[in-house]
């Protein structure tokens, strides 16, 4: 069994916990941009993660990859997409989010952005996607960490390890990325069931990556 992902995509990070939580050990292949894999040449059309290949059986959308490693044994979720409360919390954090974390990025050394060409491209594509340099991005970090600290809080009711639901996959990817930010502080009401989770999980958070390379930019200079 073979699950094709970057790195830091969240909903690779979903497939992978609910891959943990299953006791499962599919065997992880890092895809570069782009770049199609031998083993899916001609099986798929474009190259969007994660993929999953389990013998002959090839899923690409990573809510059927979540419903194929839970009918491994008993099922531990009795749906399969997400709530409007927690559409709702991703909404609310998801600008800010990306704000966050999109320039800390290439400074993760994550197998996605290892070539010179892919971290590039990342560089010139990423800051239209945020709408700003990733300098100003990371000046604004402050103002930022602040916007998703408030909005913390409403993410515990999501984390229940004795109720896992679709949600509760959906809310730690996202609490994932944000571990890459240095100058956020999870609540520990968030932090504990959140580590304990991701630990049955066997996903370790990010290295927390500072804003200070910041000063090192000129503005739009990406």
């Amino acid at each position: 069994m073979k699950l094709f992902v970057f790195e830091t995509c969240p909903f690779c990070v979903r497939a992978r916990i609910m891959a943990g939580l299953k006791g499962l050990s599919p065997e992880l292949i890092y895809v570069a941009p782009g770049q199609t894999p031998a083993d899916l040449e001609g099986r798929v059309d474009r190259l969007t993660v994660p993929i999953l290949v389990d013998g002959e059986t090839l899923i690409q959308d990573s809510t059927e990859i979540i419903r194929h490693f839970d009918l491994v044994g008993t099922p531990l979720l009795q749906s399969y997409g997400t709530g409007p409360e927690l559409e709702e919390w991703r909404q609310t954090i998801s600008s800010a989010l990306n704000a966050l974390c999109y320039p800390r990025m290439p400074r993760l050394n994550v197998p996605e952005l290892a070539s010179s060409e892919a971290l590039a491209f990342f560089e010139s594509a990423m800051p239209e996607r945020i709408g700003m340099a990733f300098a100003d991005a990371l000046a604004r970090t402050p103002q930022l960490a602040v916007e998703v600290e408030a909005a913390l809080p409403r993410v515990v009711q999501f984390l229940a390890s004795g109720d896992i639901s679709f949600d509760t996959l959906a809310a730690l990817a996202e609490l994932r990325s944000l571990t890459m930010v240095a100058e956020l502080d999870f609540p520990e009401q968030v932090s504990t069931p959140f580590y304990e989770l991701m630990s049955c999980a066997g996903i370790a958070p990010f290295t927390p990556v500072e804003a200070l390379y910041a000063d090192l930019k000129v503005t739009g200079d990406v």
